[in-house]
């Protein structure tokens, strides 16, 4: 009797079930004899599950869409923007760019509000992270080159003004080869000072322009440092030069007068 209870029985096979090919087609319940197919509860979970996921996936096409209002940061090109600013008769000036830097980072700080690094839409984990770092990248773009140009313009006039003092300084120290010389140094020296104070307001403009570099942290190098500090001292310089020429001239008028007499 023991024998039969642990009889060992023949293998048993799970039956597994089979979405059918085509959907089922309904049994008439006035044919007895007709069984509807067993797997027909299958095509309906199946089709009721390919439902609901194209009901989810909708969503995910009205969230692209939103994307509609980002259509400037999309064609934004921040090397063309910065190029375009310092083009034509009248590039913008640095003050112009400092403002534009603030508007920039005002922008960027928007952004990172409106783009998440990720969202979650219907039963989607969307991770936007690349998109929000490529259109924050322009702004930030901007703000560098922007800054490197101010830098530019200010090393530009720097060298203009630098250079305009050198031939003012080389015309007052010319050697006077006659006494016509030394009157026509002493009048260049006398109407020179409307010129001086001209280069004066420029000087006070250029150095507006190193404070704004400052203002966001750029640095120079030390040569450069050396150039700026020596234009704030340029118009000083000169003055000293003026008063010192203006004695040598006298001397060398009075010994041009006196070779005159002897002739």
């Amino acid at each position: 009797m023991l024998k039969q209870l642990f009889k060992t029985q023949g293998k048993k096979m799970l039956k597994a079930p089979l979405r059918p090919r085509s959907r089922p087609a309904p049994v008439d319940p006035n044919k007895k004899s007709l069984l509807a197919d067993e797997n027909t509860w299958l095509w309906e979970a199946f089709a009721s599950l390919e439902t609901a996921l194209t009901a989810a996936i909708q969503p995910l096409y009205e969230y692209v869409e939103t994307f509609g209002q980002f259509e400037e940061e999309f064609q934004l090109q921040p090397d063309k923007y910065v190029k375009e600013l310092d083009e034509g008769d009248e590039p913008v000036d640095a003050e112009a760019l400092r403002a534009d830097i603030y508007r920039m980072r005002k922008l960027e700080a928007e952004l990172k509000e409106k783009i998440p690094e990720e969202v979650t839409v219907s039963i989607f984990l969307v991770k936007i992270k690349d998109i929000r770092t490529n259109y924050i990248g322009k702004y930030q773009r901007i703000v560098e080159e922007e800054i490197k140009l101010i830098a530019t313009r200010a090393r530009e006039k720097n060298y203009e003004i630098s250079t305009k003092f050198e031939e003012i300084n080389e015309i007052i120290q010319k050697p006077p080869k006659c006494i016509e010389d030394v009157h026509a140094t002493a009048e260049y020296i006398k109407k020179i000072g409307i010129e001086i104070e001209k280069r004066k307001i420029e000087i006070d403009e250029c150095m507006r322009t190193y404070d704004i570099c400052s203002e966001f942290n750029h640095e120079f190098t030390s040569g450069e440092n050396d150039d700026k500090w020596r234009l704030f001292g340029a118009p000083q310089r000169i003055m000293e030069t003026i008063e010192q020429q203006t004695q040598v001239l006298e001397k060398q008028k009075e010994n041009f007068i006196k070779e005159m007499e002897q002739e």
